[in-house]
């Protein structure tokens, strides 16, 4: 009798471990085409054509830093692929919409010669520890820029980042690389995400004046929180 209690025990084990739920919110489906029907500012609107498509984004303001985020417009934009609904946001706000290296990039028309340096200033190396946060990625990204453009003390600096964001692969050592290289590498990697320039118009005082932030797709919550617009 206890020989087969045990063995009912053992069968019964794998299918309740198997049941456990994972800590990690699923994502909904890919869509292959927009619909979005909403007042919303253009970087809210970005944001939310990413979710819903997963296409891999990124978003280069200019001087006027405040562009995406100054007035709500309406949206409808119904059955389209995201190149013609980004391409209707970027319109509405007077933005470039191209593509660059499988990214769809949306740029301001005041991006400032110092914006410029700065986003293809090259790098000799870039690290990155095996499996990090894209968040993560984004911080050591700047750091790494402020150790080459000003030759001083390494400083990566720190970020709070949601429990549920997943992790990324880079390779461990990027050569000869821009910051637009490795933010269009890392918006591309596992459940995609996009980019948003946070580059000072024309300062470099802190590493924070030369950041990049990078949103997964993966943590939808952060990406909303990180589109949405000052209030």
């Amino acid at each position: 009798m206890r020989w087969l209690e045990c063995m009912m025990v053992l069968l019964i084990w794998p299918s309740a471990h198997g049941q456990k739920r994972s800590s990690t919110p699923a994502l909904p489906p890919v869509a292959t085409v927009v619909n979005l029907t909403r007042n919303a500012t253009a970087l809210e609107a970005i944001g939310e054509i990413g979710l819903q498509t997963r296409v891999p984004i990124g978003i280069i303001p200019g001087r006027d830093v405040a562009a995406l985020c100054r007035t709500k417009h309406a949206f409808v934009l119904m059955n389209l692929p995201p190149e013609s609904a980004l391409s209707a946001i970027a319109e509405q706000v007077h933005y470039a919409l191209n593509q660059d290296q499988g990214v769809f990039m949306l740029t301001a028309p005041d991006v400032t010669p110092h914006q410029q340096q700065v986003m293809n200033f090259r790098l000799r190396e870039f690290r990155s520890r095996r499996r990090e946060t894209a968040q993560m990625i984004g911080a050591r990204l700047s750091g790494t820029l402020w150790t080459g453009m000003m030759h001083g003390i390494a400083s990566s600096g720190s970020i709070a980042h949601s429990t549920n964001a997943p992790r990324v692969t880079l390779p461990r050592m990027l050569k000869n690389v821009t910051p637009l290289d490795v933010a269009d590498r890392v918006v591309q990697l596992g459940p995609g995400g996009l980019y948003l320039s946070m580059i000072a118009p024309d300062r470099i005082e802190t590493p924070a004046d030369l950041k990049i932030q990078f949103s997964s797709y993966g943590d939808p919550a952060q990406l909303k929180l990180d589109m949405s617009c000052p209030r």
